[in-house]
């Protein structure tokens, strides 16, 4: 498994409370040839795609298609969303004015 993306994907799912839906490019070598040599062109690699659908508590709903390219399907539950807004309630029980506050000075 690809470990940066399944960290990125996880960890935006569960702090934001939303589903992440996840696709990334597949290098192909006709993609290559048709770039030309030169430049950076000659250090890419064929291979590549990472798709993933993730709940808004950090669980993937379908395991990731780590190489290729691929569909896949995924049935999403809304409800979902309210029950991960009771362990990272960014809007809710941590906006607290009376804990936290902040001041601008508008002085110059």
């Amino acid at each position: 498994m690809n470990h940066i993306m399944d960290a990125a994907n996880r960890h935006c799912a569960f702090e934001s409370q939303a589903f992440v839906l996840n696709v990334t490019g597949v290098m192909t070598d006709e993609i290559i040839q048709e770039l030309g040599q030169g430049g950076s062109v000659e250090r890419l690699k064929s291979g590549g795609g990472y798709s993933a659908t993730v709940e808004p508590r950090g669980r993937y709903l379908v395991e990731p298609k780590e190489e290729g390219e691929g569909i896949l399907y995924a049935d999403l539950d809304f409800d979902s969303i309210t029950d991960a807004k009771t362990i990272v309630d960014s809007a809710g029980h941590y906006a607290r004015p009376d804990v936290v506050q902040m001041i601008v000075n508008r002085d110059p």
